[in-house]
């Protein structure tokens, strides 16, 4: 499976390629395509594994912003041939009916099919089932909705439909992506904790688990410990030095944090592929 690191700034993405040498799966809304599109399409493309554009209904969800579907789908017309895949304008979580005009609206597109979302929370599977039935082989499952929800969806999805590629939008939940594995799913969680709580994650490979650390520049990270406090601290030292060349002081600087994030999920995207070796 693949994991998306959503993005709002693609200046991060060469950052992290010159440090690394690895290609990033990235996923980028509309609304954040400004000073984004040319830079991602072209400019720093080589840098990149795959690449989604999510309408971005989630910051119109919130009220944040508001993205009228003629100028989406123009984009799409205009551009989506650069992007290995788009997603639908689902900016009803409330409602898949207009979701779906939506969709068929988006779909009268030369270029670009858009990827549907399902969002119905009473019967999630029946709105699969449509899309499926018009002949998507890709369908993706909206943020919105509980972890348990999403696991009997894609349990259902899974058993019948073994071949329909499925993506899970804003959630790396561990049990839901170990159980399923989707065929791909999306998080800004690197960019949040990096960023508001000076957090960092460790994936520790002689567990195959994870840990979340607070550096101290800023509040704590909820749910985590201080990063000299972990009885790892002298493992973790050595893995920062001979990895990347840092020591504890560069963690105070927020783009050293989102490298280090990067790259968790490049260490926890190869892990949940390990485990379809086995």
């Amino acid at each position: 499976m693949h994991i998306f690191n959503a993005i709002g700034d693609a200046e991060m993405i060469p950052k992290f390629f010159d440090k690394t040498g690895i290609l990033l799966n990235i996923l980028i809304a509309y609304v954040y395509l400004k000073g984004n599109s040319f830079k991602l399409t072209d400019t720093y493309r080589r840098m990149i594994n795959l690449l989604y554009l999510d309408s971005g209904a989630y910051s119109v969800y919130k009220g944040a912003s508001n993205i009228g579907s003629y100028g989406y789908r123009r984009y799409l017309t205009r551009y989506g041939d650069k992007f290995d895949s788009c997603f639908n304008l689902d900016d009803r979580f409330d409602n898949p009916d207009h979701n779906f005009v939506n969709q068929i609206y988006l779909e009268d597109n030369p270029s670009t099919v858009p990827v549907p979302v399902v969002h119905d929370n009473i019967d999630p599977f029946r709105e699969f089932e449509i899309y499926v039935a018009q002949g998507h082989t890709f369908v993706a499952i909206g943020s919105a909705g509980s972890s348990a929800l999403k696991d009997r969806l894609l349990t259902q999805a899974k058993e019948k439909y073994p071949d329909v590629k499925i993506h899970l939008f804003g959630d790396l939940d561990r049990k839901l992506l170990e159980k399923h594995r989707p065929y791909s799913a999306d998080s800004a969680s690197w960019a949040h904790q990096a960023g508001m709580g000076g957090g960092i994650y460790y994936w520790r490979p002689s567990e195959n688990k994870s840990y979340r650390y607070n550096i101290g520049a800023r509040e704590s990270v909820k749910g985590s410990q201080h990063i000299k406090l972990s009885p790892f601290w002298e493992e973790i030292q050595e893995f920062l030095y001979e990895k990347f060349r840092y020591e504890y002081n560069d963690l105070q600087n927020y783009e050293v944090r989102w490298i280090l994030n990067f790259y968790y999920n490049y260490q926890y995207e190869d892990y949940l592929n390990s485990l379809d070796e086995k």
